[in-house]
């Protein structure tokens, strides 16, 4: 018994465990889009300025009140550091699943073996820390995602629990969907999703339509407050070719069901209306049997919070369709932030089903012998439905394990190296000129972390000036370093000899590498004559199978990097290009062999001043 528990243990831990991994190793100490707007919030904080109103105001077209508390609380404990908002996440996330799993306790007390039970709880788990909702588990900004899961769920558990008064349990339900509701938009269809479970509690009919009543009173009180000031967001770009229909709404919202387990633009949206109908019909099935069997055996409140968290998600769905179909239906498959949501409509057609089987399990042994067709349609036996079910959860798992497998690989080819140089170019940003490069070029390393870079400028000067950050200001430059760092030259040398006119552009390439096979650079910084700042950058990624032959080792498989610059970013006259890369480890700028010299002359024309 001590084996099977210890074993059972390990499998409930292992999801959870994944998951801290993988923050641990891809969470990147940087802010990201969003967060940059939080400095200039911090320094109110600071300077004891900071009121309601503040908190209060719209993010988009969302309050993110407790949300920004939080953010407030963990930056000046932590000097915001990005990391402690991941942690925070996964927290809230673990507290999440455990009320998750109290909630299948007391929706499923019938007495039989809890093989099942715990397979069930062990895959939802896994569905639940699926790496597919990469997006929220290296972002900070959406803790609010979190937070309305552990309210939603919380309120589940309050309205089934059979200790509190009904009266209390819409008290303790209605403070979770308050703190939901004000976390970010999706938050107050909480308030809807929560019905059948108002529904579910004991009572006569009179007092189930006065608590209904009360309970939509207070949806409503929450939406008026909620359109204080509001401000409707611009309506979405269209990036089709052709006018979104009602079908393409009705593909996205599928689309949208489905992505939590399915990356296939083909045949996604079959997923999602498999799901949809598997949850519905779950829901009716359940609904004949509690009508049909002794109460003890199966109650609508046993149904009730499973079917709220279906609806909630199924409201999600059609919200962000709603708001978001104009931009394709692959955009629902794509998006990783809309799963952390999306999931639960998975997790409550599972514990909806393993209700139904249960309950049609523990009426034979009430009954205390097979029922008659049975014996004839072994199909209709309750062994023969938890076969189908066990197939069921080994399909799930492969499809989650195969989700996660490609969201590892994109977060490790794309998400992650844009974060990486994101955070190079924030820790040196006391070093980048305010250049035409860095404000407008689609390569510029600031462009990562934010859409408008002087939205980062603006912020580390806030950070800096209230002491939450500080960047480097005193990095050693070394210029004749021992040892090859790599190399800089131009793709056409006759451009060296011409002078070139402002419209044209040169193609600056080379390697660079940081020696002993340390974690390898990203990106290359350009400087001018022999200034001691940068006015541009090219990514490092291109495959340079002669560098890692000529140092014997796989680590600079892709040192090569390459760079087209307009001739207009750079000054009338000539100009010596040097290359440079950041070494964290020995904390300093490390030049590259070779120099790029180049004369622009004239005036820039009409179009480029």
């Amino acid at each position: 018994m001590k084996l099977l528990n210890s074993v059972k243990f390990i499998l409930y831990l292992s999801p959870i465990l994944g998951t801290i991994w993988f923050v641990q190793q891809y969470g990147v100490d940087v802010p990201f889009f969003d967060q940059w707007n939080l400095p200039f919030l911090f320094e109110k904080a600071v300077h004891g300025r900071i009121r309601l109103n503040n908190l209060f105001a719209l993010h988009n077209t969302h309050r993110i009140f407790f949300p920004r508390i939080i953010f407030l609380i963990l930056a000046f404990i932590s000097s915001w550091n990005i990391k402690l908002e991941l942690y925070f996440s996964l927290a809230v996330a673990v507290l999440t699943f455990v009320r998750l799993h109290q909630l299948a306790n007391l929706t499923l007390p019938y007495q039989q073996p809890r093989l099942w039970f715990h397979g069930t709880n062990i895959i939802m788990g896994c569905l639940f820390f699926s790496w597919v909702q990469w997006e929220n588990w290296l972002w900070g900004f959406q803790i609010a995602i979190f937070l309305i899961n552990f309210c939603l769920v919380s309120s589940c558990l309050a309205l089934s629990s059979e200790r509190l008064k009904p009266s209390i349990k819409i008290g303790v339900a209605s403070v979770f969907c308050a703190v939901a509701s004000f976390s970010s938009l999706q938050g107050l269809i909480t308030w809807l999703a929560l019905v059948p479970s108002i529904l579910a509690l004991k009572g006569r009919g009179k007092i189930k339509v006065i608590r209904l009543a009360f309970w939509l009173f207070l949806l409503v009180i929450s939406g008026l407050i909620y359109s204080i000031d509001y401000q409707p967001e611009p309506e979405a770009m269209n990036l089709t070719d052709q006018n979104p229909t009602i079908f393409a709404s009705i593909q996205f919202f599928l689309n949208m069901i489905a992505a939590p387990i399915s990356g296939n633009i083909t045949w996604s949206w079959m997923v999602g209306l498999v799901i949809l109908v598997a949850f519905l019909t779950a829901v009716l099935l359940n609904l004949f049997k509690f009508h049909q069997i002794n109460q003890q055996v199966s109650s609508f409140q046993s149904l009730a919070p499973w079917i709220s968290l279906g609806l909630f998600s199924l409201l999600y769905c059609g919200l962000t369709t709603l708001g978001r179909f104009q931009l394709g239906a692959v955009y629902a498959i794509e998006t990783s932030r809309y799963t952390t949501h999306s999931l639960f409509l998975i997790i409550a057609t599972l514990q909806l089903f393993l209700v139904l089987i249960y309950a049609e399990s523990w009426q034979q042994q009430l009954q205390k012998q097979q029922l008659q067709e049975q014996q004839h349609l072994p199909w209709l036996s309750t062994r023969f439905k938890f076969r189908i079910y066990g197939l069921v959860l080994g399909l799930l798992i492969g499809l989650i394990l195969a989700r996660s497998r490609d969201s590892l690989h994109y977060v490790n080819t794309f998400y992650n190296p844009i974060q990486t140089t994101g955070k190079t170019c924030v820790d040196l940003i006391h070093y980048l000129e305010n250049s035409t490069f860095f404000a407008e070029s689609e390569n510029s390393c600031l462009f990562r972390i934010h859409p408008q870079p002087r939205w980062v400028r603006t912020g580390v000067f806030w950070l800096e000036r209230i002491g939450l950050r500080q960047f480097p200001e005193e990095i050693p430059f070394m210029e004749n370093p021992p040892l090859d760092y790599g190399y800089i030259n131009l793709s056409q040398p006759s451009q060296s000899q011409t002078p070139l006119t402002p419209d044209q552009q040169i193609q600056i390439n080379g390697w660079a590498i940081l020696p002993n096979c340390q974690p390898q650079p990203k990106l290359v910084f350009l400087s001018r004559n022999h200034e001691k700042f940068f006015f541009a950058n090219a990514d490092i990624h291109l495959e340079s199978a002669d560098v890692a032959q000529v140092f014997q080792s796989e680590c600079y498989g892709r040192s090569r990097w390459m760079l087209k610059l307009p001739a207009h970013y750079l000054p009338v006259g000539k100009t010596t290009i040097h290359g440079w890369v950041y070494a964290p480890a020995d904390h300093q700028l490390v030049r590259l062999k070779g120099e790029v010299s180049v004369t622009v002359q004239g005036e820039l024309p009409p179009e480029l001043n």
